[in-house]
Order: structure tokens, then sequence, then C-alpha cells
């Protein structure tokens, strides 16, 4: 018996995603594009200020794999300081019984990513 045999490809039951990201970026976005079936359930704004405070979570099943997405604050949020924001990620992160499958980073198309993110 070889190792390839050995290793099981049998698909997660359970599928756990964070969206990390600037503030701005598109993570609540890109959670409703993900989430889909016309639900919405993270609320959007194209602006600079922060819309998702906490974070929100929303689940939906995709040939019998049910998908969690956590959507989480703006990592460079201007009303929250980090040591709050990485508290805040560290506590979603210890929320979950079996941790997180996919670390999503969202990135704002035309942004540089440095610039954003020094001094954080």
């Amino acid at each position: 018996m070889s190792n390839m045999q050995s290793i099981s490809m049998e698909q997660p039951q359970h599928i756990n995603m964070i969206l990390l990201g600037s503030t701005g970026a598109g993570k609540s976005a890109s959670g409703n594009t993900i989430i889909g079936n016309d639900k919405t359930p993270f609320e959007e704004d194209f602006s600079s200020a922060s819309v998702t405070k906490t974070f929100d979570l929303a689940q939906t099943v995709v040939h019998g794999q049910t998908i969690t997405v956590f959507d989480t604050v703006g990592i460079s949020d201007t009303s929250k300081k980090i040591t709050d924001v990485q508290t805040d990620i560290e506590k979603i992160l210890q929320s979950t019984q079996h941790g997180f499958d996919v670390f999503l980073l969202v990135i704002k198309l035309g942004q540089t990513f440095t610039e954003d993110w020094k001094g954080s």
C-alpha cells in the first residue's frame, strides 16, 4: 500500500472562512458574494469609514458543505486601537470549535498594500 492510498480525500462537512483586510477594502461585499443566493447578510457601504464594528457571520450550504463566513472589522480602522482590533480577531479565532480553513485577505484594487498597514 502506497502513502497516497492511505490519505483520506474526504471533503470537510464544514468550512470556516475569515475575511481580513483594511477598512473599505470590500470584506463585507466579498462575504456577500461568497454567501450568494441574492443574500446580503453583511452591511456594505462604499466609504472609508468602517461599517463592521466587531464581527458578523453568515452561513450557506453548497453541495452539502456548510460554509461559515466571518466578516471582521478593518485592520486599519481609525476609530479603534489596533490592539482592540487584534483582540477582536483573536476572539473570533478562538470562537470556533474546528478552527479556520480559509484566511482571505481582501485588498482594494488600486490601493498599495504596504501604505495602509504602516505603523499598524
